[in-house]
């Protein structure tokens, strides 16, 4: 429910954000304080520690405007997380009111909730160890070998086949919809060819999908898997699952991998994509085909820019209309030969 005044929630909200860049508000009085603000919450690096304030916002169709619904949602990111990244996730804690300040983790009336986490080092991600030119074959080997573990011991979800085709078709529909407005001014013709090309692949994976099902393969995944949630370290973290909307990460989980294999190769390493997709392959052992990941890949690379046109409605994005609009059409392209290779593999 939103807030019944909103200039005293605003006000609320500017209290905490004062409060988080204060370091007597901290447990361990740091000494520094970064602040980063992305489009669903605040994020405060100290020297030890990342913490992270969600927003109180409504935004495609995550509802954080309540108390309730931020702890709640706090409470499924540590869940979600721990499976991935144990060491990296280490709890919730309340920003109380003590009566004379707020502070994080005292007695008092709670105001708000964050997400602690261990800080990891931004250069062992595997988005900057590729730019780096220092993710060797070994260290793509395990990362793959920590997902297909991951995506091993997941409980199967009781999802029909028809279900998880239904659910992938309105994935595509959405996406396609969304990129077709007006205002985002983006090439009819190429958005017509988009749809086609979708549909005519989800065609070609129907006759897979029993299979699919029938293999406990659907399973609740990491749901947004990108090169710059993997941490490469003495033990692999994989970070950031999509905690908001449980019906986007029941994924089969050739398709939670798919999400990274594109975004690996959308930041311009195909050979280091596909060791990672062969490397999964081998270490589950799973079955999935050329054409069931190509259909994924046309699937998750039409989200991917879906999600970067939607940025040109958020005041983080509209600034840079340029970038996001370019990053729509590159994944657009993808979808478009993904989707070919799909249908070609028949």
């Amino acid at each position: 429910m939103a807030a019944a005044d909103p200039a005293a929630a605003a006000a609320a909200t500017r209290a905490k954000l004062a409060a988080l860049a204060d370091p007597a508000t901290y447990p361990d009085a740091p000494a520094r304080i970064e602040r980063l603000e992305t489009h669903f919450a605040w994020l405060f690096f100290t020297e030890r520690y990342a913490w992270k304030l969600k927003k109180p916002m409504q935004l495609r169709g995550a509802d954080l405007r309540s108390l309730a619904a931020r702890e709640h949602d706090c409470r499924e990111e540590l869940r979600l997380n721990r499976r991935l990244a144990a060491d990296t996730y280490l709890g919730i804690v309340p920003l109380v009111d003590t009566g004379t300040r707020l502070a994080l983790g005292q007695p008092g009336e709670t105001v708000d909730w964050l997400v602690q986490m261990r800080m990891l080092a931004r250069e062992h991600m595997l988005d900057a160890q590729l730019r780096a030119g220092s993710a060797t074959a070994a260290e793509l080997r395990r990362v793959a070998q920590a997902l297909a573990a991951f995506h091993r011991d997941a409980v199967p979800e009781a999802l029909a086949a028809h279900e998880l085709e239904a659910g992938l078709r309105a994935r595509v529909a959405e996406a396609v919809h969304e990129l077709g407005q007006s205002a985002y001014a983006l090439p009819p013709q190429q958005l017509a060819a988009l749809a086609v090309a979708l549909a005519a692949s989800l065609d070609h994976l129907r006759g897979e999908l029993p299979r699919r099902v029938a293999a406990h393969c659907v399973v609740e995944a990491h749901g947004d898997l990108r090169a710059e949630h993997v941490w490469i370290g003495p033990q692999v973290q994989i970070i950031d699952a999509l905690e908001f909307d449980r019906a986007l990460r029941v994924l089969d989980r050739a398709e939670d991998m798919a999400m990274l294999v594109h975004d690996v190769e959308r930041l311009g390493y195909p050979a280091a994509a596909a060791e990672l997709r062969a490397a999964w392959l081998a270490a589950l052992p799973d079955d999935a085909t050329p054409q069931l990941i190509d259909g994924y890949l046309a699937v998750r690379a039409a989200t991917r820019a879906k999600v970067a046109i939607w940025h040109l409605d958020e005041p983080l994005g509209a600034a840079d209309r340029a970038h996001w609009r370019r990053r729509a059409l590159e994944a657009i392209g993808a979808a478009l030969c993904y989707a070919a290779r799909c249908v070609g593999h028949a």
